[in-house]
């Protein structure tokens, strides 16, 4: 009985979001921040919320640390999902259109972009130059402790895990080696120009973006993350779509094939990292990872202490070193709060090698039950509006495509199972500096432009 309300539930979420995103493409002509958060919630938490009980219930999860927890869910729990989902993406969608109400009704100065556009290019694509050195020199700072760049490889799952405790003084740089993807999302976006072909020396461009893909590369080999790598290789597919689309059908068909290809790349990149079992089917390896969001609903909904909105409010801290807003003010993310909840230990203690993070939803809850889930809905839906304006005013085309591929998979997509505010502002560190310095250069402001 579970399993088929679980089934019918999770299919029908799915499929009325489905419905309103056709329409909205329909209406726009092309898929908003917005749209891409409701696609992802439509997806993870319907259809991967019904394969994960369905797989479970066959006893196909690889995810053998979770299972309990997915067994444990019972009818009442599993329609409150599923009700708690709509609630929050009805929540979102009306944090969006309150914000563009909000905008809409305010005076704003008009956009000031100069009138010299091979001007603009020379100095981006010198900026990115920078921020590629800039990137070596304070990667190199750090992995010098570990011996340098090659002997920093055989440390960097015990970092990772949480149990290798060299003091690194340098430990605060190594977020700067992620300023090499800004980069080379710059200077792929120069190469597909069509408009300014003739301004930039080309043979430099292919220079920068060689380097740069090489080294971020190296950087998330590093990390040894598998997302971060399919995240990064995928920019570039959906960038070259967004710059390239003309039509509604050509688009859906390219999404499409995009789809399957970044599936394909993470199942690769696990191969390559070594990551899981060999023996696993493709069953077990998408049940494993898509279990963690589904165990993680069922531990926060056991909650009587809630958080109160602590990891919202202390979330710029994040962007400092950890040793400050986790030393010295002791702050605990979401995530190891989760890990905690579900492992009995946090990260790097008793034999827990890895964080558990929390998705979107189940991190509202965990703030304040409902009332976390409306009020976390709401500004997510406003979040999302700004973003996208925010990404509007970048006057060059290939440069707004390939930027806003990066955040449409960093935070529309992503944030549905990764939606703790120390992951969001990681894992887009490079783009907060690089909007930061790409402002700068380019001299963007708000302003009144309507989007609906």
């Amino acid at each position: 009985m579970e399993l088929t309300i679980a089934v019918l539930g999770g299919l029908s979420f799915t499929f009325i979001i489905y419905l309103v995103v056709h329409f909205r493409l329909l209406r726009n002509r092309e898929l908003k921040m917005l749209d891409w958060f409701l696609l992802s919630m439509a997806t993870f938490n319907g259809i991967g919320f019904s394969f994960v009980l369905w797989a479970t219930n066959e006893g196909r999860n690889s995810a053998f640390n979770l299972i309990e927890f997915i067994n444990n869910y019972d009818s009442s729990l599993i329609i409150m999902y599923i009700l708690l989902s709509a609630v929050f993406v009805t929540c979102t969608v009306f944090g969006w259109y309150l914000t563009i109400g909000f905008y809409n009704n305010k005076r704003q100065k008009k956009v000031y972009c100069s009138s010299d556009g091979q001007l603009v290019l020379k100095k981006i694509n010198l900026v990115s130059w920078l921020m590629l050195i800039f990137a070596v020199v304070t990667y190199w700072l750090y992995t010098k402790v570990y011996g340098g760049f090659i002997a920093y490889l055989d440390y960097a799952n015990f970092i990772r895990s949480g149990v290798f405790n060299l003091q690194n003084p340098y430990s605060f740089l190594q977020r700067f080696g992620s300023l090499s993807f800004f980069s080379s999302f710059i200077f792929f976006a120069l190469l597909i120009d069509k408009e300014n072909k003739k301004i930039l020396n080309r043979k430099l461009v292919y220079m920068g973006l060689l380097c740069s893909v090489c080294f971020s590369l190296y950087v998330l080999y590093s990390w040894v993350g598998r997302v971060s790598i399919v995240v990064y290789i995928s920019t570039f597919f959906l960038g070259y779509i967004l710059y390239l689309n003309k039509s509604i059908f050509s688009f859906v068909r390219k999404i499409i094939i995009f789809s399957f290809i970044t599936l394909c790349l993470l199942v690769l990149t696990d191969s390559i990292l070594g990551r899981t079992g060999d023996n696993k089917g493709i069953v077990e390896f998408f049940t494993g990872e898509l279990s963690f969001p589904i165990a993680t609903f069922y531990s926060v909904s056991m909650l009587s202490h809630y958080r109160w909105f602590i990891d919202i409010i202390v979330a710029p801290l994040y962007l400092l070193p950890s040793r400050i807003w986790s030393g010295f003010f002791d702050i605990e993310t979401a995530s190891s709060f989760n890990t905690f909840l579900i492992s009995g230990a946090r990260k790097g203690e008793s034999d827990v090698l890895g964080e558990i993070p929390v998705d979107i939803m189940s991190f509202s809850f965990m703030q304040g039950n409902i009332l976390g889930i409306v009020i976390v809905g709401f500004m997510w839906g406003s979040a999302l509006y700004i973003l996208q304006r925010l990404i509007s005013k970048i006057p060059v085309k290939s440069i707004r495509s390939i930027l806003y591929a990066n955040i449409i998979i960093n935070i529309a997509i992503m944030s549905a199972l990764y939606g703790d505010p120390q992951h969001i502002i990681v894992r887009n560190f490079h783009m907060i500096v690089g909007f930061i310095i790409l402002s700068l250069c380019l001299k963007f402001s708000f302003n009144n432009k309507k989007i609906a």
